[in-house]
């Protein structure tokens, strides 16, 4: 996502597999960018959610105006000195930044595990 150009110093979300990273808002106390949507697949028979983007961090501490993860996958940004949060495990999905601006400040959150998986035919 794009981060904003002036006055609330606002970042935009990390990308998702299906959507890009929302901007972050200058308007009002500006919020920052929410992280863009993962993809369904359904590989393993059901279906699940992967690789959604992490959330953006803003310069001021002020819940709830951090980024939240995509698709509810992605890591949430943290808000003041705390550090973002990892992506869900088996997804694939970007961890959220962490805010600011007091010191000392938190770090990005990890991002999901990936997964590999296999399918083949069987045959009898």
């Amino acid at each position: 996502g794009t981060v904003s150009s002036t006055g609330n110093h606002v970042g935009g979300g990390g990308g998702g597999a299906g959507a890009v990273g929302g901007t972050g808002s200058n308007s009002g106390p500006g919020k920052a960018g929410d992280g863009g949507a993962g993809v369904t697949t359904h590989i393993t028979g059901s279906p699940v959610v992967r690789a959604g983007g992490g959330g953006g961090g803003r310069e001021q501490p002020c819940a709830p105006l951090q980024g939240d993860g995509g698709s509810g996958i992605g890591g949430d940004a943290g808000v003041g000195p705390n550090s973002g949060g990892a992506g869900t495990a088996n997804t694939g999905s970007g961890g959220g930044t962490s805010g600011g601006p007091s010191t000392p400040f938190g770090s990005g959150g990890a991002g999901g595990s990936g997964v590999v998986i296999i399918r083949y035919k069987y045959q009898n």
